[in-house]
């Protein structure tokens, strides 16, 4: 931010904890206000949230301790997968404004795939489902992985790619394969960033 010649610098830190979490979970922002003086204690920070880095929320207001440090737990809005937080010190006659900011990641939540119930050996299928929060069209790296039943076990047999589309309401997987063998198989839906689901 903008610093007048005669104002003294401030420095503003904003870290989350974890800065990825699960579908709808929390996150512990944390960070801290000083000058080269030492820390601010007792300051008044403005936090707010943002979805695109354009239109932020009305900010609530935050306290630094004696140390000079803040601590606030949020959740991310559930309808979109990035949320960005800003604090914001205002500053004041002697003082330089200062701003930080943090990006906070949600893991995609994705339904079971849908499969039918029995394929003919090598016959191409589709294979998809739901995907939240909504993602950007072909962004979300979401992968099929086919375990076959042998001897007791699933056997990882192969990976297909699936590809993201954007409905109106939700985010969509889906994938078009075929199964090198005959036998009994699993399907896992998958995410880089998140938890495997199966059927």
């Amino acid at each position: 931010m903008p610093q007048d010649a005669a104002e003294e610098a401030t420095y503003l830190s904003l870290s989350a904890t974890p800065a990825l979490v699960d579908y709808g979970g929390s996150t512990t922002l944390s960070g801290g206000l000083s000058t080269a003086s030492g820390p601010m204690a007792g300051v008044m920070l403005d936090l707010a949230s943002s979805t695109d880095g354009t239109i932020w929320s009305q900010p609530t207001g935050l306290a630094t301790d004696a140390a000079g440090q803040f601590a606030t737990q949020v959740t991310p809005g559930v309808d979109h997968s990035r949320t960005l937080y800003r604090i914001t010190f205002a500053g004041s006659v002697a003082l330089a404004p200062a701003e930080a900011q943090v990006a906070v990641d949600s893991r995609p939540d994705l339904n079971p795939p849908l499969v039918p119930l029995s394929v003919g050996r090598t016959s191409s299928f589709a294979v998809g489902g739901p995907l939240r929060p909504r993602q950007t069209a072909g962004d979300a790296p979401i992968s099929l992985a086919c375990y076959r039943h042998e001897g007791g076990l699933w056997v990882l047999r192969q990976i297909v790619s699936a590809t993201v589309t954007d409905d109106a309401d939700v985010s969509r997987y889906s994938a078009t394969l075929g199964l090198p063998s005959a036998g009994t198989w699993r399907l896992r839906a998958f995410c880089a960033e998140g938890t495997p689901t199966e059927t």
